[in-house]
């Protein structure tokens, strides 16, 4: 291309969740001949705010402004004269989509679908049902997430897998007995460990029943790494079934990533999901993998090869699982050994370049 292509990338927040790490490392490995700007709607949870502006992208803040965050979107499409807008999750898209058609220039609306639109709120997902025929172009991060949205896009729906960084995944310093001794860890203990915003559609409700229904003993701990509404539910609920003092509630993390060293088993006991950022990165990280069949993550994990894959909201599965692999190192070894070569296929690299060739086909 002999002009760079002007791509406006518009999110709710920049909050630690799967959606969010994706858009940040696109922005990273930005490709010859496209220019990022970047538009944040809301104030809530701007943890990776900083990590944008050391890329040297140009962040537009929606809540920073005299208007409501729609319509200094508009404003702000109207004034960049951009090729492409970007939105991810549905409130973003909504007002992307309005403000988008609503200016002179007319960029092309690209949408990406992180989730199952029955995961949404009923407000939420009736906005982006009828709204979504506004967009040029659709990607769905599953099959699964493709097959939820219940009114037809006016264009394509591409299926694209998503992955990480790996390069820098698998160039991670982090040395897992600082880690367990900084997070209240024993050396010899067996940790499941999960990284996940504290959220109803994570379903953590169900992890830690798993958990003490599993009857592991004392030297098994589980590790909750992040941070959402249902955090003081969830401890209470922790100390109700009498786990209190074996569960790690760890919140943040910006180096979540570094944390799953300290872990022997990943779990991820979500009631929805699309493609889960966590769950490829512990499976880069060499990881055995616990999950729910949400959303894409069959598709991710192969089971009794690379994982273990159960049915969504089957506690007594879980804990089932969790007595297995807890007890036969052999076998986490050997999952985790086929989870980092399956890993492999989530290359990131291949995704961004896919996003920007559909931006120039635009």
């Amino acid at each position: 291309m002999t002009t760079p292509l002007h791509v406006l990338i518009v999110i709710k927040g920049l909050g630690p969740g799967g959606a969010e790490r994706l858009v940040v490392d696109q922005l990273r490995h930005a490709g010859v001949g496209i220019h990022y700007e970047l538009f944040v709607c809301t104030a809530r949870q701007p943890d990776l705010l900083d990590e944008v502006r050391a890329l040297g992208v140009p962040v537009h803040l929606g809540y920073d402004g005299r208007f409501p965050w729609p319509i200094e979107l508009r404003r702000t499409i109207g004034r960049g004269n951009f090729d492409i807008v970007h939105a991810h999750l549905p409130i973003a898209a909504v007002g992307a989509r309005i403000a988008g058609r609503s200016v002179r220039s007319r960029p092309r609306i690209v949408y990406t679908e992180h989730n199952r639109w029955p995961s949404y709120l009923a407000p939420t997902r009736w906005l982006n049902r009828l709204t979504v025929r506004l967009d040029d172009h659709d990607i769905a991060v599953s099959t699964d997430s493709s097959a939820s949205m219940v009114f037809p896009a006016r264009g394509p729906v591409t299926v694209l897998t998503h992955g990480v960084d790996r390069p820098a995944l698998l160039a991670l310093e982090a040395d897992p007995a600082a880690l367990r001794a900084e997070l209240g860890l024993s050396t010899d203990a067996v940790v499941i460990g999960t990284v996940a915003n504290l959220r109803r559609e994570k379903d953590q409700r169900t992890l830690l029943q798993a958990f003490a229904d599993a009857d592991l003993g004392a030297t098994a701990v589980l590790a909750i790494v992040g941070q959402g509404p249902l955090e003081a539910d969830l401890r209470a609920f922790a100390d109700e079934i009498g786990m209190g003092d074996r569960v790690r509630f760890v919140g943040y993390r910006s180096d979540a990533t570094a944390v799953m060293r300290a872990f022997d088993v990943f779990t991820l006991p979500s009631a929805h999901e699309g493609r889960p950022v966590a769950l490829m990165e512990a499976m880069t990280l060499g990881l055995p993998v616990v999950v729910t069949d949400a959303g894409g993550m069959p598709d991710m994990v192969c089971h009794d090869h690379t994982g273990v894959v159960i049915p969504v909201g089957d506690v007594v599965a879980l804990a089932e699982q969790f007595r297995r692999i807890v007890v036969d190192s052999a076998l986490r070894a050997l999952l985790g050994a086929a989870a980092a070569e399956a890993a492999e296929a989530f290359d990131g690299s291949h995704a961004y370049a896919a996003i920007e060739a559909t931006y120039g086909e635009m």
